[in-house]
């Protein structure tokens, strides 16, 4: 038994199924890459240029600090 796994499955249906039945109680994960491409096809300015640096943050602080800067640019982009 696998603990702790977390697995990037990119929006993969079928390799989403796969691994569904082959680990029970994974986690699953979307590339980040992946999730700022398509959010920059909607989403400029504050908004993209807030998410890379939260989402790079080695302290909780700068974190939430970015975090709500995205969030209060457009808090739709928490949903």
């Amino acid at each position: 038994m696998v603990e702790d796994l977390a697995i990037c499955i990119d929006a993969c249906k079928g390799l989403e199924n796969a691994v569904e039945r082959m680990f029970a109680n994974y986690e699953k994960r979307e590339c980040f890459r992946h999730l700022m491409e398509n959010l920059a096809k909607r989403k400029t300015g504050m908004v993209y240029g807030n998410l890379w640096p939260a989402a790079r943050a080695f302290r909780s602080e700068v974190y939430q600090y970015r975090l709500n800067k995205v969030l209060s640019t457009d808090p739709e982009v928490g949903d």
